[in-house]
């Protein structure tokens, strides 16, 4: 698979953010941080660009890019992509809803096993010529791409508003071994909790991804917020359930509905170290 580093000049104009792709490169060799600082300099320099007048280089968190930023622009200049973290944080998240088996090293169930019979029904329906002439009546499902911000999230909310009226109906006219199984009525009450803890996400995510704004001072008032949301929607989904009347695997069991775990996952956010 080719790869390519793509670099982005922004500056203000009087009181106008300008943004502009300066260098779309291919990359060769082993993504290290002396060959990614070197692009990048190189770029920079096709366009007359001093160093010593970029303020500063926002990448993502990947520790070759952090180390070839400090080595050409020093520690100071660097500013890891938040909404990028905030997907990071997303998906360690989603992946802690799985139960690990000691013997076997393996995770399953949980979130993940519920998103993975939503990909393959979303799969059936988009090949499927019978499925496709249905599907001009309704919106469309979605599939997730594992690159793309929020795509999970917008697969999980399309798939809650159509698997009543139109997913159900689709997987019943059709007979064969191939047919993917469609959710119980407890996993697609489980997504709908799961929207409803996403959307603050996404909506931080897409608040932080504006082009034409100065985003950094919004930085620590959006994660706070969204922060508070998100401990409020864990506690009321906890009083939810009555932990008198079960016993402490069945209160576990019941606790994996809710996905932010104490202590919430903006905690993970919130700490510097995992911003630097």
């Amino acid at each position: 698979m080719r790869k390519w580093l793509q670099t982005q000049e922004h500056k203000r104009i009087d009181v106008d953010t300008m943004r502009k792709t300066i260098g779309t490169v291919e990359l060769f060799q082993s993504h290290t941080a002396e060959y990614i600082g070197k692009t990048l300099v190189e770029t920079l320099t096709n366009w007359s660009v001093q160093k010593e007048n970029v303020v500063a280089v926002v990448t993502d968190s990947g520790a070759n890019f952090k180390k070839a930023i400090i080595n050409e622009f020093t520690a100071n200049k660097h500013i890891p992509c938040v909404a990028h973290t905030i997907n990071l944080v997303v998906e360690k998240a989603i992946e802690k809803t799985q139960e690990f088996n000691v013997q076997t090293k393996i995770k399953s169930g949980g979130v993940p096993a519920i998103m993975s019979k939503i990909r393959e029904i979303v799969k059936f329906v988009k090949r499927s010529s019978k499925a496709s002439t249905i599907e001009g009546k309704y919106l469309k499902p979605i599939l997730d791409v594992s690159t793309r911000w929020n795509s999970s999230f917008y697969m999980i909310e399309r798939f809650s508003t159509l698997a009543a009226i139109y997913l159900s109906q689709v997987l019943l006219e059709f007979n064969g071994t191939d047919i993917p199984e469609m959710v119980s009525v407890s996993e697609l009450n489980r997504l709908k909790e799961m929207c409803a803890l996403l959307r603050p996400f996404e909506q931080l995510t897409r608040e932080l991804s504006t082009e034409k704004t100065v985003m950094s001072s919004k930085v620590i008032p959006l994660i706070v917020s969204n922060y508070l949301e998100a401990k409020s929607k864990v506690k009321k989904a906890e009083e939810t359930y009555d932990i008198s009347t079960c016993d402490e695997t069945q209160y576990k069991i019941k606790r994996k509905k809710v996905l932010v775990h104490d202590p919430p996952i903006f905690n993970e956010l919130l700490n510097k170290g995992n911003l630097s």
